[in-house]
């Protein structure tokens, strides 16, 4: 640890493919780069790709993260990725539920509109926005929820107090879901399992 009370970590990644045969073409996309946040930096990185890539190009996905695709183009046997980094992180300043905004602020953030360019934040948040087979925006979850969520309410504090709500009225129980199991399932049987429970 630093003086600054920030701790340093050295990683080290390596990957290897083994082929039964030799592969004339091969095309990677490598998320191997640590990204740069206010908390956490890049002291080195280094990333060795062996046998050396024909084309290497570095770029940043619409998250904000930084990405390299690469294309080996002459016969290989194996190909072995090592990625080494040095970076520092320093510990996160606790956040106060009663000052994060309100819940209705975020959900205005994230709405749709023409012309709309978010900021990588918001576009990481809109992935949450939508429906899965396995979790399907119901009227019976905004109803359960919506004691949480009053008027004005900070957004942190209506998520804390969902999760305590869920935490009270929910069991854990492994025979009762599966990762197959539809939500609505779990929320009408209210048992479940790890990946059905928040933690609070």
């Amino acid at each position: 640890m630093s003086q600054n009370g920030a701790r340093r970590y050295r990683v080290e990644h390596n990957t290897a493919y083994r082929y039964s045969e030799p592969v004339l073409l091969s095309h990677q996309q490598l998320h191997l780069t640590p990204r740069a946040l206010a908390r956490q930096r890049s002291q080195t990185h280094e990333i060795i790709i062996t046998p050396i890539p024909t084309l290497r190009h570095e770029i940043t996905d619409p998250f904000g993260n930084p990405l390299i695709e690469i294309a080996i183009e002459s016969a290989h046997n194996a190909l072995e990725i090592v990625a080494r980094t040095n970076v520092e992180r320093t510990a996160a300043t606790p956040i106060e539920p009663l000052e994060t905004p309100a819940w209705e602020t975020v959900r205005d953030a994230l709405r749709y509109r023409a012309g709309w360019r978010p900021d990588p934040a918001i576009l990481e948040a809109t992935q949450f926005l939508f429906e899965s087979p396995h979790a399907r925006v119901k009227r019976d979850l905004r109803s359960y929820a919506s004691d949480c969520f009053k008027p004005n309410r900070p957004i942190l504090k209506a998520a804390m107090t969902l999760m305590a709500k869920i935490h009270s009225e929910f069991k854990f129980d492994p025979a009762a879901t599966t990762v197959t199991t539809p939500v609505m399932k779990f929320f009408a049987q209210k048992r479940g399992v790890c990946q059905d429970l928040p933690t609070s």
